[in-house]
């Protein structure tokens, strides 16, 4: 078949972009996901060397007809294709999604840097791209047991196996005397220490992840045992600690998270919207649509930033001393800074997290359609 045309690389991404990759299925074949820091001063060799190696190990492993491996070749062909382009290297990261034989070939070259990462499978690894929006939270899913643990990223209405934990723990003790209590005791600090691990785990996912909240499943005293381990920062964003059968699947718990995040997101966005009516209203310290938005964000006043998910338009952040604006201009007003293009609501989002202001996105875009898609509390 004719070869898909090597890709112009976008400069940003959009959410039309993160649902497109996410919806893509390779069937039979093998789809290569490709993150890799191109900034110069890391040279230009090794993360290249680390991808290359990557591809190296993934097609050694891979198992099943010659036409699945002549496939994958042809997809790293393109790749490697995609990694000799200069264009690719223009940013200080890089995205590439490939598989030939489906005509697929999307590549990102952005102003953030990834950690250099390959990935080939049927589904595409979309989650490091879409972090990059800023308009999708993420939380931190985990079904806990007494000797295992399986821990999760929820994150664009999907689970992400991120981490599996299992521990040697002895069962229960069964009778009376000296040596069943000795049992018992043994069986109850082998649990505390995986309990420990879990803890532990969770606690890095959720830093690493910026995750919003934790949603724990699993019987109600192992989960009480393992409240105790979760630091105090942790522990103020758990969600949810709901009974779940030890043997329940992936499918079980995606649908209880998502039943407990769907009423969690509407009650936020509720309490917000109604608020910012009022103040809003009343001539209070409020501010509704985009150009309002980037002047209080500039003035460093808001205090919490509400945008629609569905807000798509485009907007520029100065790269040195990040002022806003919505509109393309020779430079910066302020600094004379490069003004570099983006989604505009991901650049409101990262200015407000930057001010230590907090970032609602409201699933509902009929209901920021009164306030232009985008809103926000003031402090003055």
């Amino acid at each position: 078949m004719a070869g898909t045309e090597l890709a112009r690389p976008k400069r940003y991404v959009v959410q039309d972009d993160i649902v497109s990759l996410m919806d893509f299925d390779a069937g039979r074949a093998r789809a290569i996901t490709i993150y890799a820091d191109t900034r110069a001063h890391n040279g230009a060799s090794r993360p290249m060397a680390e991808v290359v190696a990557a591809l190296d190990a993934a097609e050694s492993s891979l198992a099943g007809s010659a036409e699945r491996v002549d496939a994958f070749r042809e997809s790293r062909r393109r790749a490697e294709e995609v990694l000799a382009d200069p264009a690719a290297h223009a940013g200080e990261g890089l995205a590439a999604f490939v598989c030939e034989s489906r005509g697929l070939l999307e590549v990102f070259t952005l102003p953030t840097p990834f950690h250099t990462r390959v990935a080939v499978g049927r589904r595409l690894y979309v989650p490091p791209l879409a972090r990059l929006l800023e308009t999708f939270d993420s939380h931190i899913v985990a079904h806990v047991r007494s000797d295992r643990a399986e821990i999760y990223t929820a994150y664009l209405h999907r689970l992400w196996p991120a981490v599996e934990l299992a521990s040697d723990v002895p069962g229960r003790a069964s009778g009376g005397g000296w040596a069943q209590a000795r049992l018992q005791r043994h069986r109850e600090e082998c649990v505390k220490k995986h309990l420990k691990l879990v803890a532990d785990e969770i606690a890095r996912l959720v830093s690493e992840e910026e995750a919003d909240r934790v949603l724990l499943f699993g019987p109600g005293e192992v989960l009480d045992a393992l409240s105790r381990h979760l630091p105090d920062a942790v522990a103020q964003r758990v969600l949810a600690k709901e009974p779940m059968p030890n043997e329940a699947g992936e499918a079980e718990i995606r649908e209880r998270a998502r039943d407990i995040l769907h009423r969690y997101r509407d009650d936020v966005a509720a309490d917000a919207i109604g608020e910012l009516q009022s103040r809003i209203g009343a001539g209070g310290r409020g501010a509704a649509g985009a150009g309002p938005v980037v002047e209080a964000l500039n003035r460093r006043a808001a205090e919490a930033l509400v945008l629609s998910r569905s807000l798509a338009v485009e907007g520029f952040r100065c790269a040195g001393c990040g002022w806003l604006q919505e509109h393309d201009g020779s430079s910066c007003p302020t600094c004379g800074g490069e003004l570099r293009p983006g989604l505009l609501a991901r650049l409101m989002a990262q200015a407000a997290r930057g001010q230590g202001a907090s970032v609602l996105f409201v699933e509902d875009s009929a209901r920021m359609a009164p306030f232009g898609g985008v809103a926000a509390f003031l402090r003055f």
